[in-house]
């Protein structure tokens, strides 16, 4: 099932108004503008969030999702919405499945919360003390920096954007973590676009095709609009699995506007090989596809795959 096909199943679903409209209430929250800046919170919109939760867990049976920086828990719940509707996940099975660090301990209490709430269709038989107290115990107050990592999990992540002198951007070290770690079967990751071609990423970049084998990558520009609501960010998703063929999956350079959105989500994709990416993650315009189509490893310009 495309996504496309999947999240209007979600939109039709009684049980995922709910979902749907708690993260839309997590996206337009108010928020303490002094943590939000220390720490650079960004709440994820939903459809944004299911897209990610897709994408890491198509494909995927029986492994714990984990949130490095859970914030208010949108990444979270789209996961549990997945689960519930795609593979039968209910009650204690659900909650037990979910996974995360959160370094702001009134925003982790925020996201138990919310957590409970978006995913109470599926809950049924649960006390919401009960639900909280499984949840407590996986979805920890801490630096996910200092933390462990869950075995055999699928990560869903989107790092905190924020350039500290001397440091670099905060959610490097995020990525490099992540990448690095044995016990990550998948994972889907919002990033700047940087990641694609940067030199200071390219060391990502390298550790990523060197550890997994299929990418799939999702680029939006700023314009017209951003893919956040106000935030002028251009933003790659990319999801990379340990399993499957060597091999680079991405849509092209994507953009939106007010009545169009939901375009995106149907854009096709096209394959390429590791040796073209030579070791970036391209941003394709339409023109570019003549070029790769030339290329004898390589699928014909019009040969798209959906994903």
């Amino acid at each position: 099932m495309a996504f496309a096909q999947f999240f209007q199943e979600v939109t039709k679903t009684p049980q995922s108004s709910l979902f749907i409209e708690t993260i839309k209430a997590i996206s337009s929250s108010t928020r303490d503008k002094e943590t939000a800046k220390k720490y650079a919170q960004v709440f994820t919109p939903s459809d944004v969030a299911l897209f990610t939760a897709y994408r890491s867990l198509r494909g995927i049976r029986d492994s714990k999702v984990f949130d490095p920086c859970v914030g208010h828990g949108s990444l979270l719940i789209a996961a549990g919405c997945y689960l519930a509707i795609q593979q039968g996940f209910r009650g204690e099975k659900l909650l037990k499945a979910l996974y995360g660090y959160e370094i702001v301990s009134a925003t982790r209490e925020i996201a138990l919360v919310k957590i409970i709430e978006g995913l109470s269709p599926w809950l049924s038989g649960i006390t919401k003390q009960k639900a909280s107290t499984i949840l407590r115990k996986q979805i920890l107050r801490g630096d996910f920096l200092l933390g462990k990592i869950p075995k055999n999990c699928v990560v869903i992540a989107n790092p905190p954007y924020k350039e500290e002198k001397g440091k670099g951007n905060a959610w490097i070290p995020f990525v490099e973590k992540l990448l690095s770690s044995n016990k990550v079967v998948k994972l889907s990751l919002i990033l700047p676009l940087s990641i694609c071609s940067a030199k200071r990423t390219s060391f990502l970049r390298t550790l990523m095709m060197d550890k997994f084998k299929t990418i799939l990558a999702f680029h939006h520009d700023t314009r017209p609009r951003p893919l956040f609501p106000n935030v002028e960010q251009r933003i790659t998703i990319l999801t990379a699995e340990r399993e499957g063929d060597k091999k680079y999956v991405t849509t092209e350079y994507l953009s939106h506007s007010a009545k169009n959105r939901a375009v995106i989500w149907k854009a096709p994709s096209i394959s390429l090989s590791y040796d073209l990416c030579q070791k970036t993650f391209p941003k394709l315009k339409h023109d570019d596809l003549p070029f790769f189509s030339n290329c004898s490893d390589t699928p014909k310009a019009n040969s798209y795959v959906t994903i």
